[in-house]
C-alpha cells in the first residue's frame, strides 16, 4: 500500500503588506484599509516576530465588532467543537495584497499553528504605537515569511465562478485550493521551486590548475547562469542579457511594471568574506532605479550556486536579500579613485 497523506486544515488571512512584519520602526504597513491609512499601523505588525519564548503571535482582523468578547474565527469550519476556544494544527497563510502591481499575495505562513476563536491578549505585553496591547489570534512554532521578490502565489479574487478571498479578512479555502497551497509551502520549503530547470548545460568542471583570467570568467558565466535561473523560476519573463550595453546592470527580466534590473556579481569567496565592487555606473544606476534595481551576488563556488538577490527597502533604508532563511543587508561604501599617466619630462 502507499502512504496515505493526510491534509492539514488550512486558513487564509488577509493582512497590510509590509516588508518584515517585526515592528513599524523602519517597515511601513501597506493596503490594509481606512485603519491603517489613518493610524499608519495595524494590529498585524508583530505577526513575523519571534517572541522570547520562540513562539510567533499573528493578527488578522475577521468579520464583526472588533471586541475581544465577540467570536471572531470560526474555528469549527477548520475542525474543532462548538465548545472549543482553538483548534491545533492548521496551515495558516497570511496574504496582501501588493503595492504596486495590485492583487493578493502569499506574504507567509504558520506551520502547526493554534487558532482561537475569540482575541487574546499578548502574554509579552507588547504593544501597538498607541499603546493598546498588540494582542493576537493565531499562535506558531513555525513560520516562514517570503522575500519581498518571491511573494508571486496570488489569490484571487472571489467571483462567482471562481473560489478566492472576498471581502472578508478570512477565508476557509475548499479542499483543491487547500492543496494548492500546501503543495506551493512544500516547494518552497523543500527548495523544488528553486531549482535550476536545466534547460541549459552546467558549467564544465573546475580543472586541477586555471589561470586568474579563465577562473574569473567562469565564476562570472556560473553568475549570469544561476541569476538567470533565480527571474526564469519566478517567471520573470523574459530574461535578457544587456551586459554588453554599459546600461549599468546585466539582465532585463520581466516587462512591463515587472521588469527587474539584474545587476550580477559573481564570487568564490565564502559568504563571511563576501565584497563586491561597482562601477561608477552601475552605482548610479543603482540609486537612481532603487525601486526596480537588484543586485544578484552569486555564491558560485557552492556545488549548487546560491544567488542573494537584494532589493532596495524603502522602510529600512538600505538593501535587503536572504540566504536559506537569514535576512541580509549591503553596507556600502562609496570610493574613489584616480588615474595615473606617465609623460616625459621636458
Amino acid at each position: 500500500m502507499g502512504d496515505v497523506w493526510v491534509m492539514s486544515a488550512v486558513l487564509v488571512c488577509r493582512v497590510a503588506w509590509m516588508d518584515f512584519y517585526e515592528g513599524v520602526s523602519g517597515d511601513k504597513p501597506r493596503g490594509g484599509g481606512a485603519y491603517v491609512d489613518q493610524e499608519g499601523f495595524g494590529w498585524e505588525i508583530f505577526n513575523f516576530r519571534k517572541e522570547s519564548d520562540g513562539a510567533y503571535r499573528g493578527y488578522v482582523r475577521p468579520p464583526g465588532r472588533g471586541d475581544a468578547t465577540d467570536p471572531r474565527i470560526n474555528v469549527e469550519r477548520l475542525g474543532a467543537g462548538p465548545a472549543d476556544d482553538a483548534i491545533e494544527n492548521v496551515a495558516v497563510f497570511w496574504v496582501a495584497k501588493h503595492p504596486h502591481h495590485g492583487g493578493s499575495f502569499v506574504v507567509g505562513w504558520y506551520d502547526e499553528a493554534k487558532v482561537f476563536r475569540e482575541w487574546r491578549p499578548s502574554p509579552r505585553k507588547r504593544a501597538l504605537p498607541n499603546g493598546r496591547d498588540a494582542g493576537f489570534m493565531i499562535e506558531a512554532r513555525s513560520a516562514r515569511l517570503l522575500p519581498t521578490d518571491d511573494r508571486r502565489f496570488e489569490i484571487p479574487r472571489a467571483t462567482a465562478d471562481v473560489a478566492g478571498m472576498g471581502q472578508s479578512n478570512i477565508w476557509y479555502p475548499p479542499a483543491a485550493w487547500a492543496k494548492k497551497l500546501l503543495d506551493y509551502r512544500h516547494s518552497v520549503t523543500t527548495g523544488i521551486h528553486a531549482a535550476p530547470r536545466g534547460t541549459r548545460k552546467p558549467p564544465p568542471a573546475r580543472a586541477a590548475k586555471l589561470l586568474d583570467t579563465e577562473e574569473r570568467l567562469r565564476i562570472e558565466r556560473v553568475a549570469m547562469e544561476a541569476a538567470r535561473d533565480w527571474c526564469e523560476q519566478r517567471e520573470l519573463l523574459p530574461v535578457v542579457d544587456v551586459s554588453l550595453q554599459r546600461k549599468g546592470w546585466d539582465l532585463e527580466a520581466g516587462a512591463g511594471k515587472h521588469l527587474l534590473k539584474v545587476e550580477v556579481k559573481g564570487t568564490s569567496q565564502s559568504l563571511e568574506d563576501v565584497a563586491a565592487e561597482l562601477t561608477p555606473n552601475e552605482h548610479a544606476m543603482m540609486n537612481l532605479h532603487r525601486e526596480t534595481y537588484r543586485l544578484a551576488i552569486v555564491l558560485a563556488t557552492r556545488r549548487t550556486p546560491s544567488v542573494i538577490m537584494f532589493a532596495w527597502s524603502k522602510e529600512r533604508r538600505a538593501w535587503v536579500g536572504e540566504l536559506e532563511g537569514n535576512r541580509l543587508q549591503l553596507q556600502v561604501q562609496q570610493v574613489t579613485s584616480a588615474r595615473l599617466k606617465l609623460i616625459t619630462g621636458r
